[in-house]
């Protein structure tokens, strides 16, 4: 008889199969499908379909020796009634061999926690030769959900083409396309001196964006995320001056013109143009152009998933979630991508629910102008926020 109670324990289980998958993506049901056993070897076979949003579960119980019910069959049919509470009926069906026929009724009710514990209880009566005995067995089942690999995946690079993050010297979004202060020109008696600002600029670009890209003047990988927009607008006063020099010394040459001509070009590009271009940034930029860089540690809050906590070293952003109520939590590891506009996390998370995993994509995305929020998308959906 105590089968029985194990095999209610296998249907419950069953119960929540189905519900599992979605839970993983969406936050919705556990998924009990497939073979559960408990301590005493027992073997529970579970089915779970949803139709017409319903959650149905069946399952049928297969005794074991040590647990003193070898032949013992029974089967449980119920709904999951919340994403990891199922509500049945258990019915023994199949008389044990040489022994007198015995019918095991009742209800069943029971829990699993994200990590594949079951717990819940039967309630109901035996019934033999005309005898009626009240039963109440508790549920303690387990489901086998293996271990994770050691490594976790290499985390992805936060590096960006510059130009998916840069304009050059004009306002609006990243672009390719010239601007119309990407060069300026003037004239030292009869030459005229043009010079490139574009390179300037759009490394000015990436440094308000925080991006990590390529260093098109001095060569390499930048990576600006923990640069201060001082540090972006004096590295931006320092190209420009650069680009006069270069590009006055190369026209002053080609023409040979003498010193003094070019020294008072140089002086011109400062004062007219580089200066100008600095002094916009330094008094504007903060308002308009500075995309102030994320710090996503501490606690948030999911309207699906519950409470995530969130850890960030730089780049690197770790944490993990739990909702108790539908059995669903995970952790997660990725890279902190700076962007034109925004910023995203990308990486990988491993998502646990009612004793099921899996590992998925994910991405948390930061909109600087909404800084209490992060969009969750990928093997988990939800959007999170501050507590107020």
């Amino acid at each position: 008889m105590r089968l029985s109670s194990q095999g209610l324990l296998v249907a419950c289980l069953v119960s929540g199969a189905s519900a599992v998958a979605n839970a993983q993506t969406t936050g919705a049901y556990c998924d009990l499908a497939g073979r559960w056993e408990d301590q005493a070897g027992a073997v529970y076979d579970l089915s779970q379909e949803e139709k017409n949003g319903t959650v149905s579960v069946k399952g049928t119980l297969r005794g074991s020796a040590r647990s003193g019910h070898p032949d013992l069959r029974g089967t449980l049919e119920g709904n999951l009634v919340s994403p990891n509470k199922f509500k049945g009926k258990f019915r023994n069906w199949e008389k044990p061999a040489g022994k007198a026929e015995v019918e095991s009724l009742g209800d069943v009710t029971f829990t699993v926690s994200h990590d594949g514990k079951l717990d819940g209880k039967l309630v109901g009566e035996l019934r033999w030769s005309g005898t009626h005995r009240p039963i109440e067995w508790p549920l303690k089942f387990t489901r086998a959900a293996g271990e994770w690999p050691a490594e976790w995946p290499k985390l992805p690079d936060a590096y960006v083409k510059i130009t998916d993050v840069s304009n050059g010297c004009g306002r609006g979004e990243a672009s390719e396309e010239d601007r119309y202060a990407d060069t300026a020109v003037w004239h030292v008696e009869t030459v005229r001196y043009e010079v490139d600002f574009r390179p300037a600029c759009l490394i000015h670009d990436a440094g308000y964006s925080g991006a990590k890209t390529d260093d098109i003047i001095k060569g390499g990988i930048v990576d600006f995320l923990p640069h201060t927009q001082k540090q972006v607008d004096t590295r931006f006063e320092e190209d420009l001056k650069d680009a006069c020099r270069a590009d006055v010394r190369r026209t002053a040459r080609q023409h040979g013109s003498p010193e003094e001509d070019e020294q008072a070009a140089i002086n011109k590009c400062y004062s007219i143009s580089a200066n100008t271009r600095h002094t916009v940034v330094r008094a504007l930029g903060e308002k308009f152009a500075w995309k102030k860089r994320p710090d996503l540690r501490g606690r948030w809050l999911g309207t699906a998933t519950g409470d995530w906590f969130i850890d960030q070293t730089d780049r690197v952003i770790k944490g993990n979630w739990m909702n108790v109520a539908s059995g669903l939590g995970g952790e997660f590891r990725g890279t902190l991508i700076s962007y034109d506009t925004d910023s995203a996390v990308q990486g990988t998370a491993r998502i646990t629910q009612c004793g099921k995993r899996t590992e998925a994509d994910i991405s948390l995305r930061y909109d600087p102008k909404d800084p209490d929020r992060l969009h969750v998308s990928g093997g988990v959906k939800d959007t999170l926020a501050r507590p107020q």
